[in-house]
């Protein structure tokens, strides 16, 4: 298990960035109005070739709980998620994405649930924009709660609103592909037993971008694939099995769990 040491921040917030200049300054901007949360902000900059880097070195000038390490080259956001955690210290670790933000009670709210419920992995409810249209946010409702068996056949979770005790789960051990690579994560997690719970309220506002991995799903199902042939090891029969649920959520599964804007914007 992790070492922790003393005199460090109880939650770090890990951060990877790629080419991110037209977001990261929000990003940065929503975990600084943290409220109540003796916190650290660990940011990668995974090889970006525009003024991503130079932002945040300007910014940790501003803010000294900000943490700027830098990748010479692209290695993708799981490698880049790995080594923010191993510069960080926090007990607690919470991963929001550079084109993402938090709502300032978001962590605050999220670590007391868990400490108030026993809770090592926690994620939640997030706003859905897309960068096209802005105004049409929805609202994505996860489960209450999730084991393996159902993030097998499907992944109702935000990396944007996921928080860990890394004393009940270890380090950040996101594995080396370029997509998918935090949910192959929460398989390994999970499948020892631990379950995974949603915190209360709606923090998160995460965007769709097109042409994005995630928007593109033929490809997205391909990647899929590979995890559970190469990460969880199952026959190609099961893989198709799964393959083929994991599908119908993406098509028309995902969308029980989306609801209309009523409770105001990020």
């Amino acid at each position: 298990m992790l070492e922790l040491t003393l005199g460090v921040a109880l939650v770090s917030v890990l951060t990877p960035a790629a080419n991110a200049a037209r977001t990261i300054l929000a990003c940065i901007e929503s975990v600084g109005c943290q409220r109540d949360v003796d916190l650290e902000h660990v940011v990668v900059d995974d090889g970006s070739c525009d003024a991503t880097a130079a932002l945040v070195e300007e910014a940790c000038r501003d803010d000294p709980r900000l943490k700027l390490v830098r990748h010479e080259r692209s290695l993708g956001a799981g490698p880049a998620r790995n080594r923010a955690a191993e510069a960080a210290g926090g007990r607690f670790v919470a991963f929001l994405d550079a084109d993402d933000r938090w709502l300032p009670d978001k962590l605050s709210t999220q670590l007391a649930y868990m400490r108030g419920n026993a809770v090592a992995f926690s994620y939640g409810a997030y706003r859905v924009y897309r960068d096209d249209a802005p105004s049409k946010a929805r609202i994505f409702r996860p489960p209450a709660t999730l084991c393996y068996a159902d993030l097998l056949a499907s992944c109702p979770i935000g990396c944007s609103t996921v928080m860990l005790d890394r004393e009940r789960t270890g380090q950040v051990a996101m594995p080396a592909i370029r997509s998918g690579q935090d949910w192959a994560y929460w398989l390994a997690l999970t499948r020892s037993g631990l379950r995974a719970h949603a915190f209360p309220g709606v923090h998160t506002a995460y965007t769709v971008r097109r042409g994005s991995l995630s928007a593109n799903k033929l490809r997205k199902l391909r990647d899929v694939f590979a995890i559970y042939r190469d990460q969880e090891r199952l026959s190609p029969l099961a893989s198709c099995r799964f393959l083929a649920a994991h599908a119908q959520y993406v098509v028309s599964g995902k969308r029980r769990f989306l609801a209309a804007e009523r409770d105001g914007e990020l």
